[in-house]
């Protein structure tokens, strides 16, 4: 997901999503404002949800010489379209770690943590906060968080359980699983 306040999405509200209404079409050609041609490798829409998709497997992000990419453009065409009550979902697919999509400010995959109202969290300047790049540390989080209100002491380290459970006999979970 390319970080957008306003695209305030959490994997819980995409899985509530009724995904079977999301219609696909490759290479949907649309002109920007100033009247470049553009082709979005994978687009896919329904009432609630739109997706983009760039591949860039064998490929590098195009410039048409300007400072503005073809991803930025893609995204500026989506906000300009996108109907009252969808999300949207950007996905920049590249090999290469060093590749980034458009805008340097834009260029983080992201995930942000929601209280159990659905809501953000906030610093006390009223900073929003519980940006990951990580799942498991905001799933770690996300326990510790709920644990901390709760009153359990316990908290936890890892998801990665299977690495750190253990049998009565001391055995990693992962130790017995390799053995099979």
């Amino acid at each position: 997901m390319i970080k957008s306040d306003s695209a305030d999405l959490s994997l819980k509200m995409l899985f509530d999503m009724n995904l079977d209404r999301v219609r696909f079409e490759t290479e949907k050609t649309f002109f920007t404002t100033d009247g470049k041609k553009r082709y979005i490798d994978v687009y896919g829409e329904s009432d609630e949800l739109v997706i983009v998709i760039e591949n860039k497997v064998k490929a590098r992000e195009n410039m048409n010489g300007t400072d503005i990419g073809q991803t930025k453009d893609y995204r500026d065409y989506v906000e300009e379209h996108l109907k009252n009550g969808q999300k949207v979902v950007c996905l920049f697919i590249t090999p290469d770690p060093k590749q980034k999509p458009y805008d340097k400010q834009d260029d983080q995959c992201y995930m942000l943590l929601l209280d159990d109202d659905k809501k953000p969290y906030f610093n006390s300047k009223g900073e929003k906060i519980g940006y990951y790049k990580a799942c498991s540390q905001a799933g770690v989080d996300a326990i510790n968080l709920y644990r901390k209100r709760n009153n359990i002491e316990a908290r936890l380290e890892t998801l990665n359980g299977p690495v750190y459970w253990k049998t009565k006999e001391g055995v990693t979970i992962k130790s017995l699983i390799d053995s099979l």
